[in-house]
C-alpha cells in the first residue's frame, strides 16, 4: 500500500485498450483490406506505457486486459505468442519488470504453453516481480478451443492472497457463469480481477455489476477493444454494482481506492435492518443454502443448437 492511503486501502487500477486503433464500429482482431498491422513488440510497447501509467497513478495493482497481446497481428504470428508462465520471454518478463519498479501487483495475461497445451491464462505478480500464481480460463468459448487456437480448458480456481487482501481471477467467457464467481467468494476472495474483450458495453457492465452484487465483493475489469462489438468500458464496481470509476468510450488507465478488509454495509439487502452494520459479503454467503443446490451439478441437456464462430 502506498504511504498516503490508510493502511486498509489499496489503489486499483484497470485499464481499456484498443478503442483508439478501431473505434467501435470497425474493429478487428486481425488486420483486414489492409488494415494497419501491429507487431508482437508494438503491443509489448503499448502494454509497457499502460503499466508505466498505472505506477505513475500509484496503484497497488494493476489488471491487464485479454489478448491484448494479439490485436492487429497476422493469423501466422498467433504461432509465436504462446509463452511458459513463469519463464524468460518478453511477455512475462514485462510484467516482472513493471511490478518490480513501480511495487505494485500485477494481474497480467498471456497465452501460456505448456509442453504441447495451450491456455488462456492470466497471473499474479507481487510487487516486487515474484510470481504469485496463474488462473486458467475455464469457459473458453467454442471458437478458442476449435477455430486453430487450440485452447485447453483450466479445471481450477485458484485464489491468490496478496499483502492487502484475496483475490480471484475470472476471463471474458467465464463471467456467463455464476458458478465461477462464486467459488472465488465461497474461498474468500475480496476481489475478483476481470480481464476481458469482446463484449458489448451494456452487457459487460450489467454482468460485471451482476458479480459484484451476487458475492458483496468488488469487481475490478479490464478490456481489449479488439474486435467488432467491443465497446468497453473499463471499470471498478463495490459490492452494491455501482461504478466507482470508469474508462467510458476512451483508451487509458484509471483507477479507484478500495477498503477489501473493511466490511461494506448491506443497506441495500431486503431485511438488512435486522442486522445494522453487518458486512454484506458475509451475510450473502451464510444465508446460502448449498444442501439445495445439487441441481447445479446435474449433467446439462442435450443442446443442439449449432454455435457459429464471431
Amino acid at each position: 500500500m502506498k504511504s498516503d492511503t490508510p493502511a486498509s486501502t489499496i489503489r486499483v487500477a484497470v485499464m481499456q485498450m484498443g478503442y483508439d486503433r478501431y473505434g467501435p464500429e470497425s474493429g478487428h482482431q486481425f488486420p483486414l483490406n489492409g488494415g494497419r498491422h501491429y507487431t508482437l513488440e508494438e503491443n509489448c510497447a503499448l502494454m509497457d506505457d499502460y503499466l508505466a501509467q498505472a505506477g505513475a497513478q500509484r496503484a497497488d495493482l494493476v489488471i491487464a486486459p485479454e489478448c491484448w497481446v494479439r490485436v492487429g497481428l497476422n493469423k501466422v504470428d498467433m504461432d509465436q505468442l504462446p509463452v511458459s508462465i513463469p519463464g524468460d520471454n518478453p511477455i512475462y518478463n514485462l510484467f516482472v519488470h513493471r511490478a518490480r519498479q513501480h511495487h505494485m501487483a500485477v494481474v497480467g495475461w498471456a497465452y501460456e504453453k505448456d509442453g504441447s497445451a495451450r491456455y488462456n491464462t492470466a497471473f499474479v505478480i507481487g510487487s516486487q516481480g515474484e510470481f504469485v500464481g496463474k488462473y486458467r480460463k475455464t469457459h473458453p468459448v467454442p471458437g478458442e478451443e476449435t477455430q486453430g487456437q487450440g485452447i485447453r480448458p483450466g479445471n481450477e480456481f485458484p485464489v491468490f492472497d496478496l499483502p492487502f487482501g484475496r483475490i480471484g481471477i475470472m476471463i471474458c467467457f467465464d463471467n456467463y457463469f455464476p458458478e465461477v464467481s462464486r467459488i472465488l467468494a465461497v474461498k474468500g476472495a475480496r476481489l475478483i480481477c476481470y480481464p476481458t474483450m469482446n463484449s458489448p458495453r451494456l452487457s459487460l457492465e450489467t454482468r460485471a455489476a451482476a458479480r459484484a452484487i451476487d458475492n458483496g465483493c468488488y469487481v475490478a475489469c479490464s478490456v481489449l477493444m479488439g474486435y467488432r462489438l467491443a465497446e468497453g468500458s473499463a471499470a471498478i464496481y463495490d459490492p452494491r454494482g455501482e461504478t466507482i470509476a470508469g474508462s467510458g468510450s476512451r483508451d487509458g488507465v484509471v483507477t479507484a481506492e478500495v477498503d477489501l478488509q473493511h466490511p461494506f454495509p448491506m443497506a441495500f439487502v431486503p431485511g438488512s435492518e435486522q442486522s445494522p452494520g453487518a458486512d454484506c459479503r458475509r451475510f450473502l454467503l451464510s444465508a446460502r443454502r448449498p444442501e439445495i443446490y445439487s441441481a447445479l451439478l446435474s449433467p446439462p441437456p442435450i443442446c443442439n443448437m449449432e454455435y457459429t464462430p464471431y
